[in-house]
């Protein structure tokens, strides 16, 4: 083994506790998407239906059930950067999932006017996923007035 790749390896030893790869029970992917979904789609802010955290968890599941394994990996690491990049646009030592509401709408902001292209990319990455789920159900469709034929 080079002396280069025994510092990466060390490094990323040292560091996975950070990023939440111990064995937990919960997936921090989960607790991230479900904290963006609820900051991004709050009642009376895109409509006037409440977020369905269950509904939502039990989609993802599936969701990335199907995702190729290299995907998922990536998909993983890129949101668990995501879960601990408020200590870097908010100077807050907490994850993005608990943050009170009103810090992740700023942290989102801040992240939006970003003069990192990298952040911004990130963000547009990740707030795609709820957005799909969001935006497939009928009720709300039909109330936003969406109106296209499959």
């Amino acid at each position: 083994m080079k002396r280069r790749e025994f510092i990466i390896s060390g490094f990323a030893l040292s560091m996975s506790s950070l990023f939440g790869c111990s064995k937990r029970k919960e997936e921090p992917e989960g607790t991230t998407l479900t904290a963006l979904g609820e900051t991004l789609f709050q009642k009376g802010f895109v409509s006037s239906k409440n977020f369905d955290r269950e509904g939502f968890n039990k989609e993802m599941k599936i969701y990335f059930s199907k995702i190729p394994a290299d995907g998922k990996m990536g998909l993983k690491w890129l949101m668990r950067f995501f879960e601990f990049s408020p200590i870097i646009f908010l100077y807050s030592f907490k994850r993005f999932s608990s943050l009170p509401l009103k810090k992740r709408e700023e942290f989102i902001r801040k992240m939006a006017k970003s003069r990192f292209k990298m952040a911004r990319l990130m963000l547009f990455s990740i707030k795609t996923i709820p957005t799909l789920y969001y935006f497939s159900d009928e009720d709300l469709k039909k109330e936003l007035g969406i109106n296209y034929k499959t």
